[in-house]
């Protein structure tokens, strides 16, 4: 623990903002570093003179602003900051930030061995041979009713078949949640997430005003009785929920669970967002949560993780009492899905080309977690899900999150911080590597080798020999 007591001054706005103020100045100084761990609430509120309530409610304030992450009965840690090269960002053109112009990265879910092209091909000729002009046209808000017809019969599964009529189509997964959050929440709302999710949502949460709070985590999801705390404190109105192939850890929600989060859901009146871009890889999932309460789930998925990212084809099915709210949504953020690339999407789901490429995707990423099994024998997966684009492996004790990342980074791998996707208390010591990413099997594995030198704490020396 870090022998550090603040100066809260005169206590002017509240001595709870004072502590938090302080904690950030002593960051911004140097003289708290990330990893320190702060003073007990109790002993700090005793040797400042303050009440308990005042401590508890000054370290909140310096966690939401960034500055600390913590469990209760784990303590209270400066967190890592964020850095360059480090964080959830895409690909982009040229070397990877902060490494070498050869790095290979491993920190976005996305396909390097595109399997779509040659039907791409063809059927952009068979477009061109069609009159397809009404697909340079404006069309509705949810999208052509041939295509939406499609979009069920892709969405379909046992147990879960929506109706065309409720599912409006756009411009991928990422603009489908957009217009949920849109569409249900208000500013000032609370919004429950798992306390690791897809970092985009924490970003959608900032611009609509939503307050986010995390759900503990076990390896089926969030946890019910942390979700019941949660309602009971913080009144929220919204949960947003991966329940399949969770990202980052890769959890799978048992059907017993699901209909226990429903539960609660119902009790408290939560309106629901479930993302299943991910999940729609599974095989064998339980029923999505909007099968078992429908009237109060938004059930977001794409093309993106099972065909093809860039056709930018997603789906969103929507209750009938928020239908057109999510309408006038999706009309305020982009009108409507490109029809062009939605009517690819229709005819490959049509002549089962989307199916194809779908096991295609599934038999490589079985692979390459085999792959990852083999190479990466000295870490400990976690929520094991071999059709997943993604491996989620916890680290050895010595290890925190951001310094394996910048150790990989160092040596020309790049993989996700684990601090992107935490919400509220510590990241913990676990890593995201995308397998589906490196250009090649081998490349991967190159990869891998490297990553597990470095989680067995090989000398910089051998490490440069890879």
């Amino acid at each position: 623990m870090t022998i550090w007591l603040p100066e809260l001054g005169d206590g002017r706005g509240g001595k709870a903002r004072a502590l938090a103020d302080a904690i950030g100045a002593a960051i911004a100084e140097g003289r708290l570093r990330p990893g320190d761990r702060l003073p007990p609430q109790r002993e700090l509120a005793w040797q400042l003179h303050v009440s308990l309530g005042t401590v508890t409610r000054g370290y909140d304030a310096a966690r939401r602003r960034g500055l600390v992450e913590g469990h209760v009965g784990s303590g209270t840690y400066v967190c890592e900051p964020e850095r360059p090269g480090v964080g959830f960002v895409l690909p982009a053109d040229g070397p990877a930030a902060g490494g070498a112009a050869d790095a290979i990265d491993l920190s976005v879910d996305v396909y390097a061995s595109p399997l779509w092209t040659e039907p791409f091909r063809h059927t952009l000729t068979a477009l061109g041979a069609d009159d397809a002009s009404a697909l340079l046209e404006y069309q509705s808000a949810a999208g052509m009713m041939r295509h939406r017809e499609a979009a069920a019969s892709w969405l379909r599964r046992p147990g879960f078949a929506p109706d065309a009529e409720d599912i409006v189509l756009t411009a991928g997964g990422q603009h489908a949640l957009a217009i949920a959050l849109s569409a249900l929440g208000r500013p000032g709302d609370t919004l429950l997430v798992e306390n690791l999710c897809y970092p985009p949502v924490k970003t959608l949460a900032e611009m609509y005003g939503l307050t986010l709070h995390g759900v503990a985590l076990d390896g089926e999801g969030a946890i019910p009785d942390a979700l019941e705390a949660a309602c009971r404190s913080r009144a929220p109105r919204l949960l947003y929920l991966t329940p399949t192939l969770q990202n980052p850890t890769n959890a799978v929600m048992g059907a017993a669970r699901r209909a226990e989060i429903v539960e609660i859901a119902r009790r408290h009146d939560l309106l629901i967002v479930e993302d299943d871009v991910t999940g729609a890889l599974s095989e064998d999932a339980p029923k999505p949560l909007t099968a078992l309460a429908p009237e109060r789930c938004c059930f977001v998925s794409s093309f993106s993780k099972t065909v093809a990212p860039g056709l930018r084809t997603g789906f969103l099915v929507a209750p009938a009492a928020e239908r057109e709210r999510v309408l006038s949504r999706a009309r305020a953020l982009g009108w409507m899905a490109p029809p062009v690339s939605c009517e690819i999407a229709s005819r490959w789901i049509g002549d089962g080309t989307a199916d194809r490429l779908r096991e295609a995707v599934r038999r490589e990423n079985r692979r390459r977690h085999e792959i990852a099994a083999s190479v990466l024998d000295g870490l400990e997966e976690s929520g094991s899900a071999a059709v997943s684009p993604h491996a989620w492996y916890r680290l050895p004790e010595r290890w925190r999150s951001s310094g394996f990342v910048e150790a990989a980074q160092a040596h020309g791998v790049r993989i996700a911080c684990t601090r992107s996707f935490a919400v509220n208390g510590r990241a913990g010591t676990a890593v995201r590597i995308s397998l589906s990413a490196a250009e090649s099997r081998e490349t991967l594995r190159r990869a891998l080798a490297i990553l597990a030198r470095i989680g067995r704490g090989m000398p910089a020396a051998d490490l440069a020999i890879l």
